[in-house]
């Protein structure tokens, strides 16, 4: 009992010592935990940013103007909230405004929107369409013309080869079914076009068809909304492109909510980052549905930061996906403790320091041992009643 009293004595004369080491400790750990995730973070900064006005100029040579346009606007929308020089944003509005003078060329689009109504997109490499191709195939689909002939066309394939596709056929059907509800009623189209051009997955097009076949055209209305949304807010042409990182319908979904949130920016990061983007909402969908929806949106603000470095951006998603998914522990410690915002305020401020972690972390560490040393001298100098009477002081270490 005595010891006790004495080590709490002891622990008292050095309060202050120990609130200061304490307080270093705590925060030189907070600093260390988060090297792994600053310095992936610091390499994503290092990165240059990706010019993408050469690749407006190659969308825009394939014909892929609708992608290009909106590659534009998301382009320029980031580069002015970057502080971009002038340079930069003359080149990108300048590819912008040559493709939308060679998107009206009247011409062309006469010619596109009739072989789109002719087609329906057949025959073309994903993404190749054109937006005047597309209109053409809805405008016919809208009208129940496309769907006929798509069943028609493929009517002939079965007699002709037996190889009738089932997912053009369950599509058409549901674009019948479909025809009074206009604001879904072009959704089977741009379905189709991505089928027809390779860029569906076997998963999404085994749901069509089994959804079709058990006659649940409920089931089928929230993909053709989200193809919808997804559509809206880019261009048909880059839906039809997104659709080929949709494993099955929950990815449309999550795709659909991403571009809902982030607008042209959200279209342009999964265009650019691709399966990496679509993996990394993955994750954050994951997070979202387990509660931590602060770092579902970390995570989907890096899939945006990501983009702006182009393929670099793509690449360093892939290699830090598994980091950037485990959060700091005294992140997960107040996740467990307390429900508001201060989570999200330590994450603000463990990024805030990652430019300045090369001077900062050493300092901590030199004030910890500062600390130590101190607090070491304060118990190994106090006055017991044994020492007054020149007697060895038992050790009386802290608990």
């Amino acid at each position: 009992m005595r010891g006790l009293v004495r080590t709490a004595h002891a622990c008292w004369r050095a309060r202050w010592n120990l609130a200061r080491w304490m307080l270093a400790g705590f925060l030189l750990w907070t600093a260390v935990a988060d090297t792994g995730a600053r310095m992936v973070r610091l390499q994503l900064s290092a990165l240059p940013d990706y010019d993408a006005a050469p690749e407006i100029a190659a969308l825009r040579a394939e014909k892929r103007y609708g992608e290009a346009v909106v590659l534009a606007d998301a382009a320029i929308e980031r580069a002015r909230a970057n502080g971009a020089a002038a340079e930069k944003l003359s080149r990108l509005r300048h590819e912008r405004d040559l493709t939308v003078a060679e998107q009206s060329s009247l011409l062309r689009r006469v010619k596109d929107v009739g072989w789109g109504a002719l087609t329906g997109g057949s025959g073309l490499e994903p993404g190749r369409m054109s937006m005047e191709m597309l209109i053409g195939a809805i405008a016919t689909d809208m009208l129940v013309v496309g769907d006929v002939r798509d069943l028609l066309i493929q009517g002939y394939n079965l007699a002709v080869d037996g190889k009738a596709d089932p997912v053009i056929v369950a599509l058409s059907v549901a674009g019948i079914a479909t025809t009074l509800a206009p604001e879904i009623d072009w959704a089977p189209s741009l379905l189709k076009v991505a089928r027809k051009a390779g860029a569906m997955s076997e998963r999404l097009g085994e749901f069509i068809v089994k959804s079709a076949r058990e006659a649940k055209a409920g089931a089928l209305r929230p993909l053709l909304t989200d193809a919808a949304s997804i559509a809206r807010r880019s261009s048909p042409g880059t839906t039809v492109r997104l659709l080929r990182l949709a494993q099955g319908p929950e990815d449309v979904a999550r795709m659909a909510r991403f571009v809902e949130r982030e607008g042209k920016a959200g279209a342009r990061a999964l265009h650019a980052t691709g399966e990496a983007g679509a993996g990394m909402l993955r994750s954050a969908e994951a997070l979202r549905t387990a509660g931590r929806i602060d770092e579902a949106a970390r995570l989907e603000r890096m899939v945006v930061k990501a983009a702006d470095k182009g393929p670099a951006g793509a690449a360093w998603l892939r290699r830090a996906a598994g980091t950037l998914a485990h959060p700091h522990p005294l992140i997960g410690l107040l996740k467990g403790v307390y429900k508001g915002h201060a989570a999200a305020l330590v994450q603000n401020a463990l990024e805030a320091l990652d430019a300045v972690a090369w001077w900062v972390v050493p300092l901590l560490a030199g004030w910890f041992i500062i600390e130590s040393g101190l607090l070491l001298r304060r118990f190994g100098s106090k006055e017991s009643p044994e020492r007054k009477l020149g007697k060895p002081a038992p050790s009386t270490p802290c608990a």
